[in-house]
Protein backbone atom coordinates (compact mmCIF):
# COMPACT_ATOMS: atom_id res chain seq x y z
CA UNK A 1 0.00 0.00 0.00
CA UNK A 2 2.83 2.35 0.88
CA UNK A 3 4.52 1.63 -2.47
CA UNK A 4 1.33 2.53 -4.39
CA UNK A 5 1.00 5.79 -2.44
CA UNK A 6 4.64 6.67 -3.19
CA UNK A 7 4.20 5.99 -6.90
CA UNK A 8 1.00 8.05 -6.97
CA UNK A 9 2.79 10.95 -5.24
CA UNK A 10 5.63 10.86 -7.77
CA UNK A 11 3.20 10.80 -10.71
CA UNK A 12 1.17 13.71 -9.29
CA UNK A 13 4.35 15.72 -8.72
CA UNK A 14 5.54 15.08 -12.28
CA UNK A 15 2.14 15.98 -13.77
CA UNK A 16 2.01 19.14 -11.67
CA UNK A 17 5.53 20.10 -12.76
CA UNK A 18 4.76 19.57 -16.45
CA UNK A 19 1.42 21.39 -16.25
CA UNK A 20 3.14 24.44 -14.77
CA UNK A 21 4.52 25.09 -18.26
CA UNK A 22 2.26 25.74 -21.21
CA UNK A 23 3.04 25.49 -24.90
CA UNK A 24 6.57 26.72 -25.68
CA UNK A 25 6.87 30.13 -27.32
CA UNK A 26 8.32 29.56 -30.77
CA UNK A 27 9.51 31.97 -33.44
CA UNK A 28 12.14 32.85 -36.01
CA UNK A 29 14.50 35.85 -36.03
CA UNK A 30 15.40 37.61 -39.27
CA UNK A 31 17.51 40.60 -40.24
CA UNK A 32 15.07 43.39 -41.15
CA UNK A 33 17.27 44.54 -44.07
CA UNK A 34 18.77 41.36 -45.52
CA UNK A 35 16.03 38.95 -44.39
CA UNK A 36 18.77 36.57 -43.24
CA UNK A 37 18.41 34.32 -40.17
CA UNK A 38 19.92 35.63 -36.94
CA UNK A 39 21.76 32.93 -35.02
CA UNK A 40 22.78 32.90 -31.35
CA UNK A 41 20.45 35.68 -30.23
CA UNK A 42 19.31 35.68 -26.59
CA UNK A 43 15.58 35.20 -25.95
CA UNK A 44 14.50 35.48 -22.31
CA UNK A 45 11.45 36.03 -20.14
CA UNK A 46 11.09 39.22 -18.12
CA UNK A 47 12.79 37.62 -15.13
CA UNK A 48 16.01 37.45 -17.16
CA UNK A 49 16.65 33.93 -15.84
CA UNK A 50 14.68 31.58 -18.04
CA UNK A 51 15.67 31.82 -21.68
CA UNK A 52 17.17 30.25 -24.76
CA UNK A 53 19.15 31.13 -27.89
CA UNK A 54 18.26 31.01 -31.56
CA UNK A 55 19.80 28.27 -33.69
CA UNK A 56 21.79 28.69 -36.90
CA UNK A 57 18.54 29.17 -38.86
CA UNK A 58 17.21 31.80 -36.43
CA UNK A 59 14.60 29.50 -34.90
CA UNK A 60 13.96 29.38 -31.15
CA UNK A 61 11.69 27.63 -28.69
CA UNK A 62 11.25 29.11 -25.22
CA UNK A 63 9.52 27.38 -22.32
CA UNK A 64 7.25 29.74 -20.38
CA UNK A 65 4.95 29.24 -17.37
CA UNK A 66 1.33 28.35 -18.07
CA UNK A 67 -0.73 31.45 -19.06
CA UNK A 68 2.40 33.64 -19.12
CA UNK A 69 1.36 37.23 -19.95
CA UNK A 70 4.69 38.99 -19.69
CA UNK A 71 7.06 40.22 -22.39
CA UNK A 72 9.75 38.39 -24.31
CA UNK A 73 13.14 40.10 -24.42
CA UNK A 74 15.34 39.56 -27.48
CA UNK A 75 18.92 40.79 -27.71
CA UNK A 76 21.93 40.31 -29.95
CA UNK A 77 25.29 42.04 -30.03
CA UNK A 78 24.72 43.26 -33.61
CA UNK A 79 21.03 44.21 -33.33
CA UNK A 80 18.78 46.53 -31.37
CA UNK A 81 17.13 45.03 -28.31
CA UNK A 82 13.38 44.47 -28.53
CA UNK A 83 10.60 43.71 -26.06
CA UNK A 84 7.64 41.80 -27.49
CA UNK A 85 4.40 40.81 -25.70
CA UNK A 86 4.13 37.04 -25.35
CA UNK A 87 0.66 36.99 -26.95
CA UNK A 88 2.26 38.23 -30.20
CA UNK A 89 3.55 34.71 -30.82
CA UNK A 90 0.04 33.22 -30.76
CA UNK A 91 -0.54 34.41 -34.32
CA UNK A 92 2.96 35.35 -35.50
CA UNK A 93 6.27 33.58 -35.76
CA UNK A 94 8.62 36.00 -37.50
CA UNK A 95 10.51 38.71 -35.62
CA UNK A 96 12.53 41.27 -37.60
CA UNK A 97 15.50 42.82 -35.81
CA UNK A 98 17.11 46.09 -36.86
CA UNK A 99 20.92 46.18 -37.05
CA UNK A 100 22.49 48.39 -34.41
CA UNK A 101 25.33 50.82 -34.96
CA UNK A 102 27.90 50.66 -32.18
CA UNK A 103 30.23 53.60 -31.87
CA UNK A 104 33.40 52.60 -30.05
CA UNK A 105 35.17 55.09 -27.83
CA UNK A 106 38.56 56.29 -28.96
CA UNK A 107 41.38 54.25 -27.51
CA UNK A 108 44.94 55.50 -27.42
CA UNK A 109 47.79 53.15 -26.67
CA UNK A 110 51.19 54.61 -25.88
CA UNK A 111 54.07 52.15 -26.01
CA UNK A 112 56.93 53.11 -23.74
CA UNK A 113 59.39 50.75 -25.44
CA UNK A 114 59.53 48.13 -28.14
CA UNK A 115 59.02 44.77 -26.30
CA UNK A 116 61.78 43.24 -28.44
CA UNK A 117 64.38 45.41 -26.67
CA UNK A 118 63.54 43.82 -23.29
CA UNK A 119 63.90 40.32 -24.77
CA UNK A 120 67.28 41.23 -26.29
CA UNK A 121 68.55 42.68 -22.97
CA UNK A 122 67.47 39.56 -21.07
CA UNK A 123 69.14 37.35 -23.64
CA UNK A 124 72.43 39.22 -23.31
CA UNK A 125 72.21 39.33 -19.52
CA UNK A 126 71.71 35.54 -19.32
CA UNK A 127 74.09 34.44 -22.06
CA UNK A 128 76.68 33.11 -19.59
CA UNK A 129 73.97 31.29 -17.63
CA UNK A 130 72.73 29.47 -20.75
CA UNK A 131 76.14 28.88 -22.33
CA UNK A 132 76.49 25.07 -22.75
CA UNK A 133 80.13 25.27 -21.69
CA UNK A 134 79.01 26.59 -18.29
CA UNK A 135 76.33 23.95 -17.70
CA UNK A 136 76.97 20.76 -15.75
CA UNK A 137 74.84 18.67 -18.08
CA UNK A 138 73.10 19.21 -21.40
CA UNK A 139 72.26 17.29 -24.55
CA UNK A 140 71.31 17.99 -28.15
CA UNK A 141 70.84 16.27 -31.51
CA UNK A 142 72.60 17.79 -34.51
CA UNK A 143 71.97 17.13 -38.23
CA UNK A 144 74.66 18.13 -40.72
CA UNK A 145 74.69 18.01 -44.50
CA UNK A 146 77.67 18.84 -46.71
CA UNK A 147 77.72 18.64 -50.50
CA UNK A 148 79.84 19.70 -53.46
CA UNK A 149 78.19 20.19 -56.83
CA UNK A 150 78.94 21.80 -60.17
CA UNK A 151 77.80 25.35 -60.81
CA UNK A 152 75.62 26.22 -63.80
CA UNK A 153 77.69 27.53 -66.70
CA UNK A 154 76.92 30.94 -68.20
CA UNK A 155 74.67 30.89 -71.29
CA UNK A 156 77.62 31.74 -73.62
CA UNK A 157 79.54 28.57 -72.72
CA UNK A 158 76.62 26.32 -71.92
CA UNK A 159 76.76 22.56 -71.37
CA UNK A 160 78.48 20.48 -74.06
CA UNK A 161 75.30 18.47 -74.36
CA UNK A 162 73.40 21.53 -75.57
CA UNK A 163 76.20 22.84 -77.80
CA UNK A 164 76.79 19.66 -79.82
CA UNK A 165 74.41 18.24 -82.37
CA UNK A 166 73.82 14.52 -82.84
CA UNK A 167 76.20 14.36 -85.82
CA UNK A 168 78.94 16.13 -83.90
CA UNK A 169 78.57 13.73 -80.98
CA UNK A 170 79.10 10.70 -83.21
CA UNK A 171 82.51 12.08 -84.27
CA UNK A 172 83.79 12.40 -80.70
CA UNK A 173 86.58 10.21 -79.39
CA UNK A 174 86.08 7.89 -76.42
CA UNK A 175 87.81 10.36 -74.13
CA UNK A 176 85.61 13.21 -75.35
CA UNK A 177 82.49 11.09 -74.83
CA UNK A 178 83.56 10.46 -71.25
CA UNK A 179 83.89 14.20 -70.71
CA UNK A 180 80.47 14.67 -72.25
CA UNK A 181 78.99 12.10 -69.85
CA UNK A 182 80.62 13.87 -66.90
CA UNK A 183 79.26 17.21 -68.10
CA UNK A 184 75.73 15.75 -68.20
CA UNK A 185 76.16 14.21 -64.76
CA UNK A 186 76.70 17.64 -63.20
CA UNK A 187 73.11 18.52 -63.97
CA UNK A 188 71.63 15.54 -62.13
CA UNK A 189 74.06 14.52 -59.39
CA UNK A 190 76.40 15.96 -56.75
CA UNK A 191 80.15 15.48 -56.84
CA UNK A 192 80.24 14.78 -53.11
CA UNK A 193 77.54 14.39 -50.46
CA UNK A 194 77.89 13.75 -46.74
CA UNK A 195 75.15 13.61 -44.08
CA UNK A 196 75.42 12.95 -40.37
CA UNK A 197 73.23 12.90 -37.27
CA UNK A 198 74.98 13.42 -33.95
CA UNK A 199 73.51 13.07 -30.48
CA UNK A 200 75.61 14.72 -27.82
CA UNK A 201 75.12 14.32 -24.07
Amino acid sequence: MMIKNSIASVVLFFVGFVSSFGQPIQGKLLDSIKSEPIAFANITLEDGIRGTTSDIEGNFSLKAPFNYQGDILISHVSYQKVKIPSNYFRNHKLVLLKPSVTVLKEFTFVAEENPAFRIIRNTIANRDKHNPDNLKTYQYISYNKFLITGDNAPPRIDSLVQRLSEKERSKLSEKQKNLLTFDSLLKTAHLFLSESVTEKK
